[in-house]
């Protein structure tokens, strides 16, 4: 008996080693919510959200990609959970842990700063390389001229202000405001001169700033108010477009034009610093527009729900940016073999035939959710997505519509394609509808 108990127990060892499986990361599609910065040395760089230890470059306006290697790897610790890089304004590399790091060679070598991360927590670097920081303990801004050696006082906030949160924004080459919110108000320090002198103002915590234009104008979002402009800073709010708002990307373009994305799934553009504004047509509506300011041959950047899209038109139409930057969110995957497969994420939808080396784009989604989609056993695709039924006999990105001609789609619309005689089966609102002629 005891012989038998003893099989029995190293028989389960085995069965329970062999169970133990290695993981590893695969080559994922393109995309990803990313953070991105122009940087004053004609580079871009994108830091990834979802993974904090991956920092890509592009030295072509965002046309391609490319993962800086070998960053130090960062975590939680004992000073906040928003252990994170940032890239300033200069190229320049930071990171904190109990004191603050720097590298102006992309993350080659690493310099430490003499400041106390507790203190400040919040730093923000002009396009010369001079630093701000926000010291928590006393409310005041303080600015470094020598990589952040040595701190200079510049302005102090009154105790009234009573900051819960500071953000820095940047809104023109030595241009930025410091903007704090607090209970009832939202203060706003503003600096044009790369941080040595600070004017200060107060707006009802019901205004949200959300650009600022060259000029100094500030745009504030107030719900479903609307739109409302200050010509310049402490001057009255005065309401310059009605949109429900929750949200608001904005940039502007080389001739001044201003161009806001409303969440509302619109874009609008002002001519005159934001006066008047008129309706943007769009390809795309929901794209949010990132202030990165005036980009050579006037190209803008927005973001969507899995990626950066891109536009050298004015905003009119708007083209898939994240090619190399490995985070998207899978949705959906199909195999015909172990290096052909589709991906979908909630973004694109994706081919590769190398395992995932190399990514082909087939769909650009324009909705905010996943499509679906199969494949017939020839290999051809048929897919749910922007809100219709489409399919490509090749499985490559030329699809013909052939959507029923009544029907009510929904986010929760199903296609599925039964390969023992490519059947189509589409459900939607409840109903189940069939196609026998593929």
């Amino acid at each position: 008996m005891k012989k038998i108990l003893l099989s029995l127990y190293y028989l389960l060892l085995g069965v329970i080693g062999f169970a133990q499986t290695d993981w590893v990361r695969t080559n994922d599609p393109y995309g990803g919510n990313v953070i991105v910065t122009n940087a004053s040395n004609g580079k871009l760089y994108a830091q990834s959200v979802a993974n904090i230890n991956e920092i890509y470059k592009s030295v072509d306006t965002g046309a391609y990609w490319t993962l800086i290697p070998d960053l130090p790897a960062l975590g939680l610790n004992d000073v906040s959970v928003y252990n994170t890089y940032f890239v300033g304004h200069a190229g320049n590399f930071y990171f904190k842990d109990s004191i603050w790091h720097k590298s102006n060679d992309e993350g080659n070598i690493w310099t430490t700063l003499n400041i106390d991360s507790k203190r400040f927590d919040r730093l923000t670097e002009t396009d010369n390389g001079s630093l701000i920081g926000w010291d928590t303990l006393k409310n005041e801004i303080y600015r470094s001229s020598d990589g952040g050696q040595s701190w200079e006082l510049k302005a102090t906030m009154p105790i009234t202000d009573n900051f819960h949160y500071v953000y820095f924004i940047r809104y023109s080459s030595e241009k930025m405001v410091a903007y704090g919110t607090s209970s009832d108000t939202n203060t706003i320090y503003l600096s044009t001169d790369g941080g040595q002198i600070w004017e200060r103002t107060r707006v009802s915590n019901s205004y949200r700033l959300q650009f600022i234009s060259p000029s100094g104008a500030l745009f504030f979002n107030n719900g479903g108010e609307g739109i409302f402009r200050m010509s310049s800073l402490g001057q009255p709010l005065i309401k310059v477009y009605s949109s429900f708002l929750t949200g608001v990307g904005a940039t502007v373009l080389s001739s001044g034009r201003l161009i806001i994305s409303l969440s509302s799934s619109s874009m609008i553009y002002s001519d005159n610093d934001g006066l008047d504004w008129a309706v943007l047509q769009t390809n795309s509506n929901i794209v949010q527009v990132l202030n990165l300011g005036a980009l050579p041959e006037d190209v803008i950047f927005g973001k969507v729900h899995d990626g950066l899209r891109r536009s050298s038109d004015g905003g009119i139409t708007w083209d898939y940016a994240s090619f190399g930057i490995r985070d998207g969110s899978v949705g959906d995957l199909k195999f015909i073999s172990d290096s052909l497969y589709f991906i979908q994420t909630s973004g694109c939808l994706w081919k590769t035939s190398d395992a995932g080396q190399h990514w082909e784009l087939l769909v650009q989604l324009d909705e905010t959710y996943y499509g679906n989609f199969d494949l017939t056993s020839t290999g051809g695709i048929v897919s749910f997505h922007n809100n219709r039924v489409y399919y490509s006999p090749l499985g490559d990105e030329n699809f013909i519509d052939i959507s029923p001609t009544q029907g009510n789609y929904s986010i929760h619309s199903q296609v599925v394609v039964n390969q023992a005689n490519n059947d189509i089966y589409f459900l939607f609102g409840g109903a189940l509808k069939v196609s026998k002629d593929l």
